[in-house]
């Protein structure tokens, strides 16, 4: 069987999926959702109507704190692939330049991509996971999975920043479909469903595509 693109950077993860990690950043938890989050018009952003914060690989979602706080601007040589950073303790060391850090409720996360997800000739990922992408290694047993997301290579996420016409799509299918599988955060649980939803990701969204599955895991 032909191995995908970055399987020889991939690690056997908790999940017992061969993930590649493709970046590190702390996003806020803090602002309410109608601070960003569109309201009008016939369009649909969640398959879910109970989440009260929806997390996601994609920033226009989930943002980051080094976005919301000017003072923590993120530098430049963080990484190639804005807003994650490359380097963790770097991360850390920045957040903790920010006085009163610890009193505002935001996740430190890691990013990996599933190389189970993309096709082996998926050249679109080769920025992120290719020869000359930074090799960030396996994370630890001290993360934990906070569910999965489907985006593309530039983190643009077809579950979530794809929104739902509700007057050209069967939104309500889609919702009985698919919304059993979705966490509390509007994350999926199961790989498998989030590897399914790339084909209707990859349909509904076709300009942005390709899509892959990403899992979005926290450390304490």
């Amino acid at each position: 069987m032909e191995e995908s693109v970055g399987f020889e950077k991939s690690f056997h993860a908790q999940d017992g999926r061969q993930h590649v990690v493709i970046g590190f950043d702390a996003r806020q938890n803090w602002l309410p959702m109608a601070n960003w989050w569109p309201q009008n018009g016939p369009f649909l952003y969640l398959l879910r109507d109970d989440v009260v914060r929806p997390y996601s690989v994609d920033k226009n979602i989930w943002s980051s704190v080094c976005h919301v706080l000017a003072d923590l601007e993120r530098p430049e040589d963080a990484g190639p692939l804005s807003p994650l950073w490359v380097d963790f303790d770097r991360l850390q060391r920045h957040l903790a330049t920010k006085e009163g850090i610890e009193k505002r409720p935001y996740h430190v996360i890691a990013i990996t991509l599933s190389v189970e997800s993309i096709a082996p000739d998926a050249m679109e990922w080769l920025s992120l996971i290719g020869p000359n992408a930074p090799a960030l290694g396996p994370l630890d047993g001290s993360w934990t999975l906070l569910g999965y997301d489907v985006a593309n290579p530039k983190l643009l996420s077809g579950l979530t920043d794809a929104p739902y016409h509700t007057e050209q799509e069967d939104v309500a299918a889609l919702t009985t479909r698919w919304a059993p599988s979705l966490n509390d955060h509007h994350l999926f649980t199961g790989f498998d469903e989030a590897k399914a939803f790339i084909t209707l990701g990859e349909h509904r969204a076709k300009r942005f595509a390709p899509f892959g599955v990403f899992g979005i895991w926290s450390r304490a």
